[in-house]
């Protein structure tokens, strides 16, 4: 992945010659220090959101079809024209583009700056080397045997500002000073950089937000190339960020769900008390541990089954009971409910060659291929199970199978499903839309949890998933929970940093395993771990 810094074959956008006035705002013909042509736009969606775009030479159609929800209304705005600048102003926000260098700067309508992309070279003549890039401001590198290309920008930054979001990080909950990509992993815990839950969208403790309208991986540099500048890089061959003005959080998550949507509000039963272990066995122990919450008046309202619901690990994921295991599923699911407890059961969206779904999901292109045009196995828990295939949910049919499988689970009474997974989406992998897998991996979250919110809506009249990836928009498919801690103070302390990471990222349903869910917590661990799930 490139960074933040500038390296060779990097073209930043140099000045614009002149631009052209539409519905939405203006574009701009410009062209890099190389001479590349690149179109910039710069528009309302919002009379509190401009939109920022830049492509090499022409821009394509803007994309609001997997992310960004909204259809917006055309925002008034005025436009006038000086010798070396550019300014359009809603009556809450302007943006002054520079003609000659390029330069963007956003104000509130009494003409504060709140925001301002920043570069750090030197005037020339001031030192014995003319020019001394040290930031990726506006523009983009390329990569000439691969032909890819990667976008960046960056913004200043003050001192004493602070910035927040970013999704599920396990880090100091203060962005400065730290380097995060967000690429969606198996994280195996809370103790390191990489996560399971990456949002590209940040906020300034200085009134504004960047939402960075995009699937690709995105490396974000807060303050360690320079303490003066905040960026990102992603890969092209087009940036689309949103610049989002607020007086204070809450006017800023607000408009960012209103691009993304909001969550939708899961049932009141969902905000209960949630047994599970990994994991229950068969049916005796789901209802010896049934009866011990009721005779020990602890009021729970959900028992989660994890993978043996479908036997052993060579039945995953077929969606399918075993039934030796837990005899009349349905029976069991009507005596929970009597007790007054609703299930949940595990899956993930892969499945073992040794499932019995498998065939059928090879043989009508269901899965995630390779070049050769077979599926794709990948290993996600080495040698427990077999290889397995990945569902491709950019393939409509594959989504209605998917779908197909869970509709009978429901119809007999399970309540909701633990959407495990989902991470793994092969960068290399063949899916049926045309996208790359590099496009695909972050946005794999979303269309998975999205196929079994839907389904489940529609059986059991309000949708839930119970989800551990995500990205940008996984707050309308409500809720997530925290990965797999260890059972120990510091790891309890990262899962507490993530819960309000991410909830300062537009999701505000967040669950964990109270206790962590490797080893044995001690009993005041677990008693802490309690007061904070709890709460």
């Amino acid at each position: 992945m490139e960074t933040i810094t500038s390296e060779a074959g990097y073209e930043h956008v140099a000045r614009w010659h002149d631009f052209e006035r539409n519905a939405r705002g203006v574009r701009f013909r410009a062209e890099t220090d190389a001479g590349t042509p690149v179109e910039v736009a710069v528009e309302f969606v919002l009379p509190q959101v401009a939109r920022l775009r830049m492509g090499l030479d022409r821009l394509g159609p803007a994309r609001s079809d997997l992310l960004v929800r909204e259809a917006w209304e055309p925002v008034p705005f005025l436009i006038s024209e000086a010798s070396d600048h550019l300014e359009l102003a809603t009556r809450f926000l302007q943006v002054h583009v520079a003609r000659d260098p390029w330069h963007v700067r956003l104000l509130e309508a009494s003409g504060d700056v709140i925001c301002r992309e920043a570069s750090e070279r030197m005037p020339a003549g001031s030192h014995e080397v003319e020019t001394l890039p040290l930031l990726t401001d506006l523009g983009f590198s390329r990569d000439d045997e691969t032909d890819r290309v990667w976008v960046h920008e960056t913004f200043g930054l003050a001192p004493g500002e602070g910035l927040y979001g970013l999704g599920e990080q396990f880090a100091r909950i203060n962005r400065v000073g730290q380097r995060i990509e967000l690429w969606a992993t198996d994280a195996f815990g809370t103790a390191q950089h990489a996560t399971y839950k990456n949002i590209p969208f940040l906020w300034s403790t200085r009134g504004y937000g960047l939402f960075v309208n995009t699937t690709f991986r995105v490396a974000f540099d807060l303050a360690t190339v320079s303490l003066l500048a905040h960026g990102f890089t992603h890969e092209g061959p087009e940036l689309d960020v949103f610049l989002i003005y607020g007086h204070d959080p809450v006017a800023i998550l607000r408009r960012y769900c209103q691009l993304t949507g909001y969550a939708s509000v899961p049932p009141r039963w969902s905000f209960g008390l949630w047994m599970s272990r990994c994991g229950y066995q068969n049916r005796a122990e789901v209802e010896d541990v049934a009866g011990k919450l009721r005779a020990r008046d602890i009021p729970c309202d959900v028992i989660h089954l994890d993978p043996w619901w479908m036997g052993d690990p060579a039945n995953w994921c077929g969606l399918q009971w075993d039934e030796a295991r837990f005899p009349d599923p349905a029976g069991m699911i009507q005596e929970l409910g009597e007790r007054g407890l609703r299930l949940c059961l595990w899956e993930n969206p892969y499945v073992a060659e040794s499932a019995p779904i498998f065939q059928e999901g090879r043989r009508r292109g269901y899965f995630v291929t390779d070049e050769q045009g077979e599926p794709y196995l990948i290993r996600v828990w080495a040698e427990v199970i077999p290889p397995v295939a990945v569902v491709d949910f950019t393939n409509p049919e594959a989504v209605a199978w998917w779908q197909a499988l869970h509709r009978p689970l429901l119809q007999e009474g399970v309540a909701v499903f633990k959407t495990d997974f989902g991470e793994a989406a092969p960068e290399d992998g063949v899916y049926h839309n045309g996208m790359s897998g590099r496009e695909v991996h972050n946005l794999y979250p979303v269309l998975y949890n999205r196929a079994v919110f839907e389904v489940t809506e529609e059986v059991r009249g309000a949708g839930l998933v119970w989800g551990r990836s995500g990205w940008a928009g996984s707050q309308r498919t409500p809720t997530c929970w925290g990965g797999d801690p260890l059972a120990d103070f510091p790891y309890m302390a990262n899962q507490l940093r993530a819960a309000l990471s991410i909830g300062l990222s537009g999701i505000p349903f967040y669950g964990h395993d109270i206790g962590g869910f490797a080893g044995r917590p001690d009993p005041e661990l677990y008693v802490r771990w309690a007061q904070f799930g709890l709460f």
